[in-house]
């Protein structure tokens, strides 16, 4: 009787049917791809101690000036740093105030004290008022620093302009004007500051009730000015009636963003923030005195500048965490957006770019923080300065509206240059100098992401996942778009994927094995959390496929190989793991298994009958010694009909077979055959290459 090798063709392929795909495999899970073989996937230990409160939703580690290592973890919950043998729980906490305003000013100075008994401010907070406060020939609105606290309630801010009058604990709030049938707005503001043809910013909505009509947040243009404190914008719908309402029914909302202080050194122990002999010994030190509601959000984006680290929880401002202040959570980065979408660090002059982010307003006498979010926004700061964001001619910040698009998805400093994402196509922004300092060029449309988080950068080019397919892109190339063998996973999107949360896809690179996956919800995930894999082998083009929980993924880093996050079995926490460290699942067997297409074994009509079955495998990593060997679970298939639901195809195993079984009498019959290989054993690796088989013919239909 003959023998037959059949050798596996490289790469998973469910495109095309059964019996053309032959020797291509149809099915995979934690395998990859290795000179065209497949063997099984890298494993993975845990990194950090116990689980973590939420699902991880980013991870980004980074080192100080001293070569300390650390690792920030944001979750649906919090935003902690890990180092050595410590935890910080820098989660921005904010207050939020609605109360009738009290502020006063002095004549010629540009400080505003402000009273409210729910502050509890620090010159380390961040203050943003919410609503356009006039007083004393001011009017106070957007974000600002707090310059000194001399009580608990009270704190001082610039306005950025001289008082031109002395008011104590005053100040007014907008009223708006509309007539019946009319949509054309009148707004009472004292010493607004406007000109026709300018833009009056609304942070909050502004609901009149009974004339049936909403001024939504965003930008209105100013129509007409009637005088020093009053000018006219327009409705998108007409009244039903005439009304007038005040902003936020006369209150002004203030929005304290708390960078808890540390207390005097006295309170605590040596080694835990007080001097030797303050406090008892590994006393722990007490809760600053101010705190406020921890920000709880499904995104972040977090990076490093130089060894301080910034963060932007979705829709929210940036933060900063310097590791040397002896803050105990982030502070607000001053005079920065008070809303991104996300930011970047872009190169060569360490500058912080945020996108989808709120506008700048000038006020008559400064540029400000709109508080308006406006979704194809840049703004970026300046050079090595991540508190200047307002352009002038001695510096290098700015801003810029990307003019074709809904919104900007994703941005990123890739190799050579920085990249943008809208939801139609790919932007590049190059440094050009001053005084534009950046230029920007559309070089791709009709390729946007599928989210902000389903792009990865894997050596010189990136890859992303779009809405029907995926795309790389290198430096001085164009945006291509990329073959998939295993289409039929991930795409269409919308039948595929559970649609509800395109943020939670996540691109994974894998640098040292020339690897990008995306992991994603599939529709079957109710959750809507990871549940399903696509990979990548960018390098000789094999895919495969597969289902792991990883929600955050981090190519090589300042701790070595990959590290990810996985959901515990609570459902609930976070596990971090560091990838490529074990042959196994954090000290669980890593079940893997692939299957072939139908293949014959001989041409024509004949059916053939297999007696014997020599497999080949590389059965232990280089160095093991010979008595070492995998475990593996063969499962030979036969069919004479390919895909026919009422005629199955017989299985002959599993055998269970090592380096020692030598081979396997399945005693099968049929036209066409299948192998499917599995294991899950301890510390095991296994790479397949070619399994024989010994047939006769036997019969015809």
């Amino acid at each position: 009787m003959p023998f037959a090798t059949v050798r596996i063709v490289p790469g998973v392929h469910v495109e095309q049917t059964p019996t053309l795909l032959q020797a291509s495999l149809t099915a995979s899970n934690c395998i990859r791809w290795r000179g065209g073989l497949p063997e099984k996937l890298g494993g993975w230990m845990q990194f950090l101690t116990g689980a973590v409160a939420g699902i991880c939703r980013h991870l980004w580690p980074w080192a100080d000036f001293r070569f300390n290592n650390y690792l920030a973890v944001a979750t649906t919950e919090t935003l902690s740093v890990y180092w050595g043998e410590n935890v910080q729980d820098i989660t921005p906490q904010y207050n939020q105030s609605n109360a009738v305003p009290n502020f006063t000013t002095t004549a010629g100075s540009s400080l505003v004290l402000v009273t409210d008994t729910v502050s509890k401010a620090t010159i380390y907070d961040g203050v943003v008022i919410a609503n356009h406060v006039a007083v004393g020939g001011l009017i106070i609105y957007g974000e600002y620093s707090v310059v000194s606290a001399p009580s608990s309630s009270t704190y001082v801010i610039d306005a950025g302009a001289n008082a031109t009058a002395s008011v104590t604990g005053g100040g007014t709030l907008a009223t708006f004007t509309v007539i019946n049938a009319q949509n054309f707005i009148s707004v009472s503001l004292a010493n607004h500051g406007l000109s026709a043809g300018g833009v009056f910013p609304l942070a909050m909505p502004v609901v009149f009730s009974t004339a049936g009509i909403t001024l939504q947040a965003g930008f209105y243009d100013v129509l007409s000015v009637t005088d020093a404190n009053t000018f006219t914008i327009a409705a998108a719908e007409q009244a039903t009636t005439g009304q007038t309402v005040t902003d936020n029914g006369g209150d002004v909302q203030i929005t304290y963003w708390v960078a808890p202080v540390p207390p005097p050194a006295a309170s605590g122990g040596w080694g835990l923030g007080g001097g030797w002999g303050d406090g008892g010994w590994g006393t722990a030190l007490p809760a600053p005195a101010n705190s406020g509601t921890k920000v709880t959000v499904n995104d972040w984006t977090i990076y490093n500048f130089a060894e301080d680290l910034i963060s932007n929880p979705v829709n929210g401002p940036l933060f900063d965490w310097d590791v040397d202040s002896g803050l105990r959570g982030s502070r607000i980065v001053p005079n920065g957006p008070t809303a991104c979408a996300g930011f970047f660090i872009a190169m060569p002059q360490q500058q912080i770019v945020a996108y989808g982010c709120s506008s700048l307003i000038n006020n008559g006498s400064t540029f400000k923080d709109s508080l308006v979010q406006d979704p194809m926004q840049i703004r970026w700061c300046d050079n090595g300065d991540f508190t200047t964001w307002v352009a002038s001619a001695t510096n290098q910040a700015g801003s810029f509206r990307l003019p074709r698009g809904s919104r900007i998805i994703y941005g990123l400093q890739a190799p050579q240059q920085a990249l943008l994402w809208t939801d139609l196509g790919l932007w590049l922004m190059q440094y050009v100098g001053y005084p534009d300092v950046w230029g920007f060029f559309e070089i791709a449309q009709q390729c946007g992401p599928i989210g902000k988080n389903a792009i990865a950068v894997v050596g010189p080019s990136v890859f992303w996942m779009g809405l029907d397919s995926f795309w790389m892109y290198a430096a001085g190339g164009a945006a291509q778009r990329i073959n998939c063998d295993v289409w039929d996973i991930a795409f269409p999107a919308s039948a595929r994927i559970n649609m509800d949360f395109p943020e939670n896809i996540r691109a994974a690179g894998n640098t040292s094995y020339n690897e990008v996956a995306w992991h994603f919800p599939s529709a079957a995930s109710v959750s809507g959390e990871n549940d399903t894999y696509v990979k990548l082998n960018v390098l000789t083009g094999e895919w495969d496929y597969g289902s792991l929980t990883v929600t955050e993924w981090v190519d090589n880093n300042v701790f070595g190989s990959p590290l990810s996050a996985q959901i515990d079995l609570s459902g609930a926490s976070a596990l971090i793991m560091q990838n490529e460290t074990s042959r196994d699942a954090n000290g669980q067997p890593l079940v893997y298994s692939y299957k072939t297409g139908f293949f014959a074994l001989a041409e024509g009509e004949e059916k053939v009958f297999v007696d014997y079955m020599l497999p080949d495998f590389t059965w232990r990593l280089q160095g093991q010694p010979q008595t070492t060997s995998a475990q593996v679970a063969l499962t030979l298939y036969s069919q004479d009909d390919p895909d026919n639901p009422n005629s199955p195809p017989a299985a002959y195993g599993p055998y269970y077979v090592t380096n020692a079984t030598g081979g396997i009498e399945p005693r099968a019959r049929g036209r066409y055959f299948s192998i499917q290989v599995a294991g899950s054993d301890l510390g095991s690796f296994t790479r397949l290459g070619g399994i024989r088989f010994r047939f006769q013919p036997d019969g015809r239909n």
